[in-house]
Protein backbone atom coordinates (compact mmCIF):
# COMPACT_ATOMS: atom_id res chain seq x y z
CA UNK A 1 0.00 0.00 0.00
CA UNK A 2 1.26 3.28 -1.45
CA UNK A 3 -0.75 6.25 -0.15
CA UNK A 4 0.19 10.19 -2.22
CA UNK A 5 -0.62 12.66 0.81
CA UNK A 6 -0.71 16.35 -0.77
CA UNK A 7 -3.25 19.00 0.91
CA UNK A 8 -3.38 22.73 0.81
CA UNK A 9 -3.46 23.38 -3.08
CA UNK A 10 -5.24 26.36 -2.97
CA UNK A 11 -6.49 27.00 -6.62
CA UNK A 12 -6.78 30.22 -6.87
CA UNK A 13 -7.96 32.41 -10.26
CA UNK A 14 -4.74 35.10 -9.57
CA UNK A 15 -3.27 34.25 -12.62
CA UNK A 16 0.52 34.54 -11.44
CA UNK A 17 -0.48 32.08 -8.45
CA UNK A 18 -2.96 29.67 -10.21
CA UNK A 19 0.09 29.08 -12.96
CA UNK A 20 2.44 27.81 -10.34
CA UNK A 21 0.26 25.73 -8.67
CA UNK A 22 -0.30 24.05 -12.11
CA UNK A 23 3.03 23.79 -12.36
CA UNK A 24 3.73 22.59 -9.00
CA UNK A 25 0.32 20.22 -9.38
CA UNK A 26 1.82 18.55 -12.65
CA UNK A 27 5.01 17.54 -11.00
CA UNK A 28 3.10 15.25 -8.28
CA UNK A 29 1.15 14.19 -11.46
CA UNK A 30 4.46 13.10 -12.84
CA UNK A 31 5.93 11.94 -9.79
CA UNK A 32 2.65 9.86 -9.37
CA UNK A 33 2.58 8.01 -13.01
CA UNK A 34 6.26 6.97 -11.62
CA UNK A 35 5.87 6.09 -8.64
CA UNK A 36 2.28 4.49 -8.73
CA UNK A 37 0.45 5.18 -5.73
CA UNK A 38 -2.58 3.13 -4.43
CA UNK A 39 -4.10 5.99 -3.14
CA UNK A 40 -4.14 10.16 -3.38
CA UNK A 41 -5.19 11.80 -0.27
CA UNK A 42 -6.21 15.95 -0.43
CA UNK A 43 -6.49 17.44 2.92
CA UNK A 44 -8.51 20.25 2.68
CA UNK A 45 -7.57 23.55 0.91
CA UNK A 46 -8.47 22.50 -2.50
CA UNK A 47 -9.51 26.11 -2.65
CA UNK A 48 -8.13 29.63 -2.02
CA UNK A 49 -11.63 31.09 -1.54
CA UNK A 50 -15.18 30.16 -3.16
CA UNK A 51 -14.60 29.59 -6.98
CA UNK A 52 -17.47 29.92 -9.33
CA UNK A 53 -18.07 26.45 -11.34
CA UNK A 54 -16.29 27.84 -15.07
CA UNK A 55 -13.53 29.72 -13.26
CA UNK A 56 -10.06 29.02 -13.89
CA UNK A 57 -9.17 27.91 -10.32
CA UNK A 58 -11.99 25.51 -10.46
CA UNK A 59 -11.08 24.18 -13.85
CA UNK A 60 -7.88 23.88 -12.86
CA UNK A 61 -8.41 22.07 -9.96
CA UNK A 62 -10.96 19.75 -12.01
CA UNK A 63 -8.30 18.58 -14.39
CA UNK A 64 -5.89 17.94 -11.43
CA UNK A 65 -8.15 15.67 -9.59
CA UNK A 66 -9.61 14.12 -12.99
CA UNK A 67 -5.21 13.57 -13.66
CA UNK A 68 -4.94 12.03 -10.13
CA UNK A 69 -8.05 9.74 -10.51
CA UNK A 70 -6.64 8.19 -14.00
CA UNK A 71 -3.29 7.16 -11.73
CA UNK A 72 -5.45 5.75 -8.44
CA UNK A 73 -8.87 6.24 -6.08
CA UNK A 74 -8.48 9.52 -4.56
CA UNK A 75 -9.85 10.87 -1.50
CA UNK A 76 -10.58 14.90 -0.74
CA UNK A 77 -11.12 15.83 2.89
CA UNK A 78 -12.53 19.31 2.98
CA UNK A 79 -10.52 21.92 4.62
CA UNK A 80 -11.43 25.46 6.32
CA UNK A 81 -15.17 27.38 5.51
CA UNK A 82 -12.47 30.07 4.16
CA UNK A 83 -11.24 27.78 1.70
CA UNK A 84 -13.53 25.10 0.59
CA UNK A 85 -16.58 27.20 0.27
CA UNK A 86 -19.15 27.08 -0.11
CA UNK A 87 -20.55 23.53 1.76
CA UNK A 88 -21.17 21.70 -1.59
CA UNK A 89 -18.14 23.63 -3.46
CA UNK A 90 -16.12 19.83 -3.48
CA UNK A 91 -19.78 18.07 -5.12
CA UNK A 92 -18.13 18.37 -8.31
CA UNK A 93 -15.14 16.24 -7.50
CA UNK A 94 -17.81 13.43 -6.84
CA UNK A 95 -19.42 13.43 -10.55
CA UNK A 96 -15.97 13.06 -12.72
CA UNK A 97 -16.18 9.89 -14.59
CA UNK A 98 -12.44 8.64 -14.15
CA UNK A 99 -10.94 5.37 -14.39
CA UNK A 100 -10.85 5.44 -10.47
CA UNK A 101 -13.66 6.77 -8.01
CA UNK A 102 -13.24 10.14 -6.40
CA UNK A 103 -14.79 10.28 -2.43
CA UNK A 104 -15.56 13.74 -0.68
CA UNK A 105 -15.22 13.53 3.00
CA UNK A 106 -17.25 16.07 4.42
CA UNK A 107 -18.29 14.75 7.73
CA UNK A 108 -16.79 13.65 10.48
CA UNK A 109 -16.95 9.34 9.24
CA UNK A 110 -14.79 6.30 8.72
CA UNK A 111 -14.57 4.91 5.56
CA UNK A 112 -13.08 1.55 3.85
CA UNK A 113 -11.48 1.31 0.35
CA UNK A 114 -12.37 -1.96 -1.26
CA UNK A 115 -11.50 -3.71 -4.50
CA UNK A 116 -15.32 -2.27 -5.61
CA UNK A 117 -14.07 1.48 -4.10
CA UNK A 118 -14.74 4.06 -1.28
CA UNK A 119 -17.64 2.76 1.35
CA UNK A 120 -18.54 3.12 4.63
CA UNK A 121 -17.29 1.24 7.06
CA UNK A 122 -19.28 -1.29 8.58
CA UNK A 123 -18.03 -4.95 10.30
CA UNK A 124 -19.11 -6.75 7.56
CA UNK A 125 -16.95 -4.95 5.46
CA UNK A 126 -13.82 -4.66 7.37
CA UNK A 127 -12.61 -7.83 6.59
CA UNK A 128 -12.32 -7.03 2.96
CA UNK A 129 -11.03 -3.31 3.52
CA UNK A 130 -7.45 -2.90 1.43
CA UNK A 131 -7.08 0.21 3.75
CA UNK A 132 -9.03 1.93 6.21
CA UNK A 133 -9.66 6.11 6.45
CA UNK A 134 -10.84 7.73 9.32
CA UNK A 135 -11.76 10.96 7.75
CA UNK A 136 -11.42 14.44 9.87
CA UNK A 137 -12.50 17.53 7.85
CA UNK A 138 -12.47 20.87 9.09
CA UNK A 139 -14.20 21.43 12.52
CA UNK A 140 -15.72 24.95 12.98
CA UNK A 141 -15.63 26.08 16.69
CA UNK A 142 -17.94 28.80 15.49
CA UNK A 143 -20.24 26.20 14.09
CA UNK A 144 -19.86 24.04 17.10
CA UNK A 145 -20.90 27.79 19.75
CA UNK A 146 -23.87 27.74 17.24
CA UNK A 147 -25.40 24.26 17.35
CA UNK A 148 -24.47 24.20 21.32
CA UNK A 149 -26.86 24.65 24.16
CA UNK A 150 -26.70 26.85 27.69
CA UNK A 151 -23.46 28.26 28.11
CA UNK A 152 -21.46 28.54 25.49
CA UNK A 153 -18.39 30.58 27.23
CA UNK A 154 -15.23 30.33 25.15
CA UNK A 155 -13.33 28.28 28.12
CA UNK A 156 -16.28 25.84 28.38
CA UNK A 157 -16.36 25.79 24.45
CA UNK A 158 -12.63 24.77 24.36
CA UNK A 159 -13.49 22.10 26.42
CA UNK A 160 -16.01 20.49 25.36
CA UNK A 161 -14.79 19.76 21.97
CA UNK A 162 -11.64 18.69 22.84
CA UNK A 163 -13.71 15.95 24.85
CA UNK A 164 -15.81 15.51 21.56
CA UNK A 165 -12.43 14.94 19.16
CA UNK A 166 -11.45 12.48 22.03
CA UNK A 167 -14.60 10.47 21.59
CA UNK A 168 -14.05 10.16 18.01
CA UNK A 169 -10.44 8.83 18.11
CA UNK A 170 -11.65 6.50 20.38
CA UNK A 171 -14.41 5.41 18.86
CA UNK A 172 -12.31 4.76 15.57
CA UNK A 173 -10.11 3.57 17.69
CA UNK A 174 -12.22 0.16 17.82
CA UNK A 175 -12.07 -0.22 14.19
CA UNK A 176 -8.40 0.30 14.08
CA UNK A 177 -7.26 -1.41 16.39
CA UNK A 178 -9.12 -4.60 14.77
CA UNK A 179 -7.48 -3.57 11.46
CA UNK A 180 -4.37 -3.41 12.81
CA UNK A 181 -4.44 -6.67 14.10
CA UNK A 182 -5.31 -7.93 10.76
CA UNK A 183 -2.77 -6.07 8.74
CA UNK A 184 -5.26 -4.03 7.21
CA UNK A 185 -3.62 -0.12 7.08
CA UNK A 186 -5.27 2.48 9.02
CA UNK A 187 -4.92 6.28 8.25
CA UNK A 188 -6.35 9.37 9.69
CA UNK A 189 -6.67 11.88 7.11
CA UNK A 190 -7.75 14.83 8.67
CA UNK A 191 -7.83 18.63 8.48
CA UNK A 192 -6.49 20.89 11.96
CA UNK A 193 -4.12 21.91 14.14
CA UNK A 194 -1.80 19.39 16.16
CA UNK A 195 -0.73 20.87 19.63
CA UNK A 196 2.70 22.89 19.01
CA UNK A 197 2.59 22.46 15.34
CA UNK A 198 5.01 25.28 13.59
CA UNK A 199 4.05 27.69 10.96
CA UNK A 200 6.34 28.95 8.49
CA UNK A 201 7.71 31.73 10.22
CA UNK A 202 8.96 28.92 13.16
CA UNK A 203 6.45 30.58 15.39
CA UNK A 204 3.94 28.29 17.05
CA UNK A 205 0.45 28.00 16.33
CA UNK A 206 -1.35 28.77 19.45
CA UNK A 207 -5.41 29.40 20.29
CA UNK A 208 -6.83 30.50 16.61
CA UNK A 209 -8.23 27.00 16.08
CA UNK A 210 -9.57 24.08 17.54
CA UNK A 211 -6.63 21.97 18.38
CA UNK A 212 -5.87 18.17 19.09
CA UNK A 213 -2.89 16.89 20.52
CA UNK A 214 -0.63 14.04 19.50
CA UNK A 215 -2.04 12.22 22.44
CA UNK A 216 -5.01 12.44 21.31
CA UNK A 217 -4.36 11.51 17.63
CA UNK A 218 -2.75 8.43 19.32
CA UNK A 219 -6.52 7.39 20.60
CA UNK A 220 -7.12 6.62 17.06
CA UNK A 221 -4.85 3.68 16.85
CA UNK A 222 -3.89 4.76 13.01
CA UNK A 223 -0.74 3.92 11.59
CA UNK A 224 -0.35 7.40 9.79
CA UNK A 225 -2.26 10.52 10.61
CA UNK A 226 -2.14 12.67 6.97
CA UNK A 227 -2.71 16.11 7.85
CA UNK A 228 -3.41 19.36 6.12
CA UNK A 229 -3.78 23.10 7.04
CA UNK A 230 -0.36 23.91 8.19
CA UNK A 231 1.72 25.24 5.23
CA UNK A 232 4.69 24.21 6.62
CA UNK A 233 5.78 20.37 6.23
CA UNK A 234 6.69 19.01 9.83
CA UNK A 235 5.96 15.52 11.03
CA UNK A 236 6.57 13.48 14.35
CA UNK A 237 7.17 9.54 15.26
CA UNK A 238 5.50 7.97 17.75
CA UNK A 239 6.64 4.52 17.24
CA UNK A 240 4.04 2.99 15.31
CA UNK A 241 2.50 6.37 14.57
CA UNK A 242 3.80 8.84 11.76
CA UNK A 243 2.14 11.82 12.06
CA UNK A 244 2.53 14.11 9.15
CA UNK A 245 1.79 17.57 7.60
CA UNK A 246 2.85 17.74 3.73
CA UNK A 247 2.45 21.71 4.02
CA UNK A 248 1.00 23.69 1.04
CA UNK A 249 1.99 22.10 -3.25
CA UNK A 250 3.56 25.44 -3.35
CA UNK A 251 4.61 29.31 -1.44
CA UNK A 252 1.29 31.09 -0.81
CA UNK A 253 3.30 34.15 0.90
CA UNK A 254 6.55 35.62 1.18
CA UNK A 255 6.41 34.31 5.06
CA UNK A 256 7.03 30.67 3.49
CA UNK A 257 10.65 30.43 2.40
CA UNK A 258 10.89 26.25 3.34
CA UNK A 259 10.72 23.83 0.75
CA UNK A 260 6.98 22.63 -0.27
CA UNK A 261 5.81 19.49 -1.77
CA UNK A 262 4.18 16.07 -0.91
CA UNK A 263 4.27 12.70 1.10
CA UNK A 264 4.86 9.11 -0.30
CA UNK A 265 3.89 7.35 2.74
CA UNK A 266 4.63 2.93 2.49
CA UNK A 267 3.27 0.43 4.45
CA UNK A 268 5.30 -2.33 4.97
CA UNK A 269 2.55 -4.62 6.45
CA UNK A 270 3.17 -3.01 9.99
CA UNK A 271 3.97 0.77 9.85
CA UNK A 272 4.51 3.63 7.25
CA UNK A 273 7.56 4.54 6.02
CA UNK A 274 7.28 8.54 4.54
CA UNK A 275 9.21 10.17 2.20
CA UNK A 276 9.02 14.12 1.81
CA UNK A 277 8.98 14.69 -2.14
CA UNK A 278 10.13 18.68 -2.97
CA UNK A 279 7.77 20.53 -5.74
CA UNK A 280 9.41 23.26 -7.94
CA UNK A 281 7.44 26.05 -6.43
CA UNK A 282 8.27 29.74 -6.93
CA UNK A 283 11.04 31.48 -4.71
CA UNK A 284 9.36 34.51 -2.84
CA UNK A 285 12.22 36.26 -2.17
CA UNK A 286 12.42 38.96 0.43
CA UNK A 287 15.31 41.80 0.41
CA UNK A 288 15.23 43.61 3.83
CA UNK A 289 17.39 46.71 3.95
CA UNK A 290 18.93 48.09 7.51
CA UNK A 291 19.55 51.35 5.50
CA UNK A 292 17.84 53.21 2.49
CA UNK A 293 17.16 51.00 -0.65
CA UNK A 294 19.89 51.05 -3.73
CA UNK A 295 20.05 48.67 -6.62
CA UNK A 296 23.58 46.84 -5.77
CA UNK A 297 21.61 44.09 -3.68
CA UNK A 298 19.13 43.35 -6.70
CA UNK A 299 21.77 41.02 -7.60
CA UNK A 300 20.30 38.31 -5.49
CA UNK A 301 17.26 38.45 -7.69
CA UNK A 302 17.29 35.49 -10.11
CA UNK A 303 14.52 34.34 -12.90
CA UNK A 304 10.97 34.32 -12.10
CA UNK A 305 11.51 35.31 -8.08
CA UNK A 306 8.79 36.91 -6.55
CA UNK A 307 10.44 39.87 -4.98
CA UNK A 308 9.30 41.93 -2.28
CA UNK A 309 11.79 44.70 -0.76
CA UNK A 310 11.43 45.90 3.05
CA UNK A 311 12.69 49.02 4.29
CA UNK A 312 12.39 51.42 7.22
CA UNK A 313 13.15 55.27 6.54
CA UNK A 314 12.38 58.59 8.01
CA UNK A 315 10.07 60.98 6.63
CA UNK A 316 12.32 63.82 5.64
CA UNK A 317 14.40 60.95 3.72
CA UNK A 318 11.76 59.37 2.17
CA UNK A 319 11.99 61.32 -1.38
CA UNK A 320 15.56 60.25 -1.87
CA UNK A 321 14.56 56.74 -2.31
CA UNK A 322 13.82 56.27 -5.90
CA UNK A 323 10.85 52.57 -6.24
CA UNK A 324 10.49 53.09 -9.69
CA UNK A 325 14.13 52.44 -10.66
CA UNK A 326 14.59 49.57 -8.11
CA UNK A 327 11.59 48.33 -9.97
CA UNK A 328 12.67 48.56 -13.59
CA UNK A 329 16.28 47.30 -12.35
CA UNK A 330 14.40 44.11 -10.44
CA UNK A 331 12.32 43.29 -13.68
CA UNK A 332 15.76 43.43 -15.93
CA UNK A 333 16.35 41.02 -13.44
CA UNK A 334 13.68 38.67 -14.17
CA UNK A 335 11.50 39.74 -11.35
CA UNK A 336 7.82 38.08 -12.04
CA UNK A 337 7.03 40.32 -9.48
CA UNK A 338 7.46 42.87 -7.28
CA UNK A 339 6.39 45.02 -4.19
CA UNK A 340 7.73 47.30 -2.00
CA UNK A 341 6.76 47.19 2.27
CA UNK A 342 8.13 50.07 3.70
CA UNK A 343 8.15 51.95 7.45
CA UNK A 344 7.96 55.88 7.17
CA UNK A 345 9.22 56.52 10.58
CA UNK A 346 6.77 60.28 10.74
CA UNK A 347 8.95 63.28 12.10
CA UNK A 348 8.05 63.60 15.40
CA UNK A 349 7.46 67.75 16.73
CA UNK A 350 8.14 68.84 19.90
CA UNK A 351 5.78 71.80 21.57
CA UNK A 352 6.77 73.89 24.46
CA UNK A 353 4.35 75.29 26.77
CA UNK A 354 3.55 78.65 26.95
CA UNK A 355 6.05 79.41 24.04
CA UNK A 356 3.65 81.56 22.64
CA UNK A 357 3.64 83.76 25.68
CA UNK A 358 7.61 84.80 25.06
CA UNK A 359 8.41 87.84 23.59
CA UNK A 360 11.33 87.30 21.04
CA UNK A 361 12.43 84.23 18.58
CA UNK A 362 15.43 84.26 20.55
CA UNK A 363 13.35 82.97 24.07
CA UNK A 364 11.19 80.89 21.49
CA UNK A 365 13.67 79.21 19.94
CA UNK A 366 15.69 78.56 23.69
CA UNK A 367 12.40 77.12 24.90
CA UNK A 368 12.21 74.77 21.72
CA UNK A 369 15.43 73.20 22.09
CA UNK A 370 14.99 72.56 25.87
CA UNK A 371 11.33 71.26 25.15
CA UNK A 372 12.96 68.47 22.12
CA UNK A 373 16.06 68.26 23.74
CA UNK A 374 18.35 69.77 21.06
CA UNK A 375 21.27 72.30 22.01
CA UNK A 376 21.01 75.63 20.35
CA UNK A 377 24.56 76.72 19.36
CA UNK A 378 25.92 79.95 19.73
CA UNK A 379 25.63 80.25 15.96
CA UNK A 380 22.42 79.29 15.10
CA UNK A 381 21.48 82.15 17.81
CA UNK A 382 23.57 84.74 15.23
CA UNK A 383 21.98 83.44 12.71
CA UNK A 384 18.64 84.54 13.96
CA UNK A 385 19.69 87.68 15.15
CA UNK A 386 20.84 88.09 11.45
CA UNK A 387 17.23 87.13 9.90
CA UNK A 388 15.96 89.63 12.84
CA UNK A 389 18.09 92.83 11.93
CA UNK A 390 18.66 92.44 7.80
CA UNK A 391 16.73 91.64 4.97
CA UNK A 392 16.87 88.92 2.70
CA UNK A 393 18.74 91.30 -0.03
CA UNK A 394 21.79 92.19 3.14
CA UNK A 395 21.97 88.71 3.99
CA UNK A 396 22.52 87.39 0.07
CA UNK A 397 24.77 89.96 -0.24
CA UNK A 398 26.87 89.73 3.09
CA UNK A 399 27.15 86.33 2.06
CA UNK A 400 28.37 87.22 -1.41
CA UNK A 401 30.68 89.21 -0.42
CA UNK A 402 32.29 87.22 2.31
CA UNK A 403 32.11 84.47 -0.96
CA UNK A 404 34.23 86.73 -3.11
CA UNK A 405 36.84 87.36 -0.66
CA UNK A 406 37.51 83.57 0.33
CA UNK A 407 38.19 83.27 -3.98
CA UNK A 408 40.21 86.05 -3.58
CA UNK A 409 42.36 85.21 -0.59
CA UNK A 410 42.65 81.39 -2.10
CA UNK A 411 44.12 83.58 -5.20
Amino acid sequence: MKILHTADLHFDNNPAFLRDIVKCCNYLLQQAKEEKPDIIAITGDTFNQGSILGSPATIEAINFVMGCAEIAPVLIVKGTLSHDSPLDCLDVFQNLKCSNPVYVAKAIEQIALTKNGFAQLTTENIADAKAIFSCLPSVSKSNFVANGNGDNAIAKTNYEIAELLRDIFQGWGVANKIANSMGIPTILCGHGTVTGAEASTGQKIIGRDIEFSLNDLALAKARLVALGHIHKQQSWNLGELNVCYCGSITRNDHAETEDKGFYLHEWDGEKFASKFVITPARVMRTIAYEVLPTIDRLDEINEGDEVRITYTVNQEDAAKIDEAELERVAREKGAASFKISKTVVPIVRSRSEGISKLKTLEEKLLSWGEAANIEITESVIDKLRLVETHTADEIIATYKNENSEEVANAA
